[in-house]
């Protein structure tokens, strides 16, 4: 599978942090919150998590993009710099990490044109339900730069 190569701006997103084992639990919470809070200057219809790996940790911020993050003082911010991505279609149903392989696979065998990019030092990716989430499928977007 090849993905998908996107520009992207920075990424302002609203919502909340917590230990990438407990997804479901975050989103939960972060319904409850922004049900209560009705987030304001949100950009698009899109949800996102972004999930950062290090020493064997995986923590998860889940939430929303909005325009800045002062207008909605409840939920945490979370600001991903301006980037170039590799996005990966990945069926829901074979389950969200059956892909995995593909994409390392895709950035060892490709270090001449990209090589990930990372976030004060760790390694990150973003799962972007969209559209095409109605569908099954989530995007999983894999930070890069030239290499």
């Amino acid at each position: 599978m090849n993905p998908t190569i996107i520009q992207r701006d920075k990424l302002i997103i609203a919502g909340l942090m917590g230990d990438g084992n407990q997804t479901a639990l975050l989103w939960e919470n972060f319904e409850k919150k922004s049900n209560v809070l009705k987030i304001k200057s949100r950009i698009n219809e899109n949800s996102y998590e972004v999930r950062l790996y290090y020493n064997d940790k995986c923590d998860c911020f889940v939430g929303v993009a909005v325009s800045n993050i002062e207008d909605n003082n409840v939920v945490e911010g979370f600001c991903l710099p301006a980037s170039e991505y590799a996005v990966f279609d990945v069926v829901v149903a074979n389950g969200y990490d059956s892909e995995n392989k593909t994409m390392d696979d895709w950035l060892k065998n490709n270090p001449d044109k990209y090589i990930e990019r990372k976030l004060d030092g760790k390694s990150y990716v973003v799962e972007c339900y969209n559209e095409k989430f109605k569908s099954g499928i989530i995007e999983i977007w894999v930070p890069i730069h030239k290499g």
